[in-house]
């Protein structure tokens, strides 16, 4: 993962793919250390993920994706009914995370989309969340993205190709 400090805080992008396979471990596909105090009172943390699915033709896989700062979690879909049959179909996840006034206040939220050649995406949860966190930002925290499959399921394929943090 490339990182750099500019003007208004820090920013980083992936380096190279991180793929995720027929598990039911949950597994981390990206994280970064926000360092502490970098979010001040009020900065806003953004997350734009870029990524594809493979899904295979004979059933229906499901999948959870969680975002978390620090030991905060937010559960941006909780078993998602993926569309079947698809190869390389893109799957997008962006999420926002702002400071409220305090350096332990905030406010999160995340959405996915997921791009299916034959078949819509089948929704078992809200694609749309939305928390209040209280994570103390004054000390280094780990930003980190999981996805977890809800089972196993020969030839279903998860592969984080981008992954943008800036921090504003």
């Amino acid at each position: 993962m490339g990182k750099r400090e500019t003007n208004r805080g820090c920013s980083s992008t992936l380096a190279t793919n991180q793929t995720v396979s027929n598990t039911t471990s949950e597994t981390t596909v990206f994280s970064q250390v926000i360092p502490a105090g970098k979010m001040g009172t009020s900065k806003k943390l953004s997350l734009d993920l870029l990524s594809t699915l493979t899904t295979p033709a004979i059933s229906i896989p499901t999948i959870t994706v969680r975002i978390k700062l620090g030991s905060s979690t937010l559960v941006v879909v909780n078993a998602i009914g993926l569309a079947i049959s698809q190869t390389n179909s893109p799957f997008t996840i962006a999420g926002v995370i702002r400071n409220r006034d305090a350096s332990n206040v905030q406010i999160a939220y995340a959405h996915i989309t997921q791009s299916a050649s034959n078949l819509p995406m089948l929704l078992a949860n809200s694609s749309a969340v939305y928390a209040d966190w209280a994570v103390d930002t004054t000390v280094d925290q780990t930003l980190s993205v999981t996805v977890q499959f809800g089972g196993l399921s020969a030839g279903t394929i998860f592969t984080l190709r981008d992954a943008d943090v800036d921090l504003s």
